[in-house]
């Protein structure tokens, strides 16, 4: 039996959760409620406007951010975890089994 089929509209409903910022469909994960789509995730920047991304460190683990155009660090949001999308304030952090998660914060942080 294939068990590779296409998802039905609902199974992709469950699956996906609008971005918090542009309302585009994006992955869900019960751990990151509030992440945001990869075309918002690419707009990220420091306090500046400089454009940055988030890698890990190792395969064990760790975060780092650095410019995107220039591949330097970007200690600010590094140390702080924090970045800005179009305005919006963001947490940016390695995710749990490996990646780089991006999340809009609430209004109040």
């Amino acid at each position: 039996m294939d068990d590779h089929r296409d998802l039905t509209s609902e199974e992709a409903r469950r699956r996906t959760h609008p971005c918090p910022l542009c309302q585009s469909p994006t992955f869900h994960m019960e751990r990151y409620p509030r992440s945001v789509c990869a075309d918002c995730a690419a707009r990220a920047t420091d306090s500046t406007g400089r454009t940055i991304t988030g890698y890990n460190t190792s395969l064990g683990g760790g975060f780092q951010a650095v410019f995107t155009d220039t591949q330097q660090e970007c200690d600010e949001v590094t140390r702080s975890n924090r970045c800005w999308i179009d305005g919006h304030p963001c947490g940016i952090n390695e995710a749990r089994f490996g990646g780089v998660v991006v999340e809009a914060l609430p209004p109040s942080s």
